[in-house]
């Protein structure tokens, strides 16, 4: 993970656009930039300067981390904390997450700003780290293709146990612990099991229904290595089925 390079490009965006300093609150962002994966934070990036302020719950994570960061402990009140964290960098423009910022967190910013009576402008800002991101380096297409590769492994796994009387939950369960045994850290999203009539629902969760033969099977599922996912969909069928 070479944030060094990373900060460098953002920074570099930032001036083009002419922005003191960049309040980063996406999760997946977050990470991008400091390999902090807790699920609190926000990033400050300026010039200079690479904060990373959480929760009392996550200094020590934080530290650990993202060691080249200065962690900043935050409360729940942001008006307790914000004005502080930024009173003392000498910021005329601000950038913030326009996708990920909800309206409500964005009036209780400007209201913690004018309540400090601080000059600080906010300004919108849409797209900036995902720019980024859309770009993989050679570590991180290593990352999606392991995970991919226990998505394929957990699918064959799969193909020699399932039988007919199964059921979606049974197959759900036994393909999460398959890819867990091989290395996934995680799963990027709840894996899907359909078959028969409920393989027509667009995002169905796994029941106790028995599979058949003759039915369409669904599996839609994936792993997480390193902070990156993969996303699988296989349809299988047991026995003849009828083109019909």
């Amino acid at each position: 993970m070479n944030l060094k390079s990373r900060l460098h490009k953002l920074r570099q965006k930032l001036a083009n656009k002419e922005i003191d300093a960049f309040f980063i609150s996406q999760p997946e962002n977050r990470y991008y930039l400091s390999g902090f994966d807790g699920s609190d934070g926000f990033l400050l990036i300026t010039p200079q300067n690479t904060i990373l302020a959480t929760d009392f719950r996550y200094i020590e994570q934080a530290k650990r981390q993202a060691p080249d960061y200065e962690v900043f402990q935050i409360a729940n009140n942001i008006a307790d904390w914000f004005p502080r964290l930024v009173a003392e960098l000498n910021l005329k423009r601000l950038g913030f997450e326009a996708g990920h910022i909800t309206f409500a967190l964005y009036q209780q910013l400007t209201d913690a700003l004018n309540k400090a009576k601080s000059q600080l402008k906010l300004v919108s800002v849409d797209r900036l780290v995902e720019s980024l991101r859309a770009i993989k380096e050679p570590e991180e297409i290593e990352l999606v293709a392991k995970a991919s590769a226990i998505s394929d492994s957990a699918v064959e796994y799969i193909e020699d146990i399932i039988h007919i009387g199964i059921s979606e939950k049974e197959i759900a369960w036994e393909i999460e612990k398959f890819m867990r045994e091989q290395g996934s850290q995680t799963i990027p999203f709840e894996s899907i099991v359909a078959s028969g009539p409920n393989s027509a629902l667009p995002h169905a969760q796994p029941s106790e229904h028995a599979i058949r033969s003759g039915e369409p099977i669904v599996i839609d599922i994936g792993a997480r290595i390193g902070g990156y996912g993969s996303d699988l969909t296989r349809t299988l069928c047991l026995g003849s089925h009828d083109d019909a």
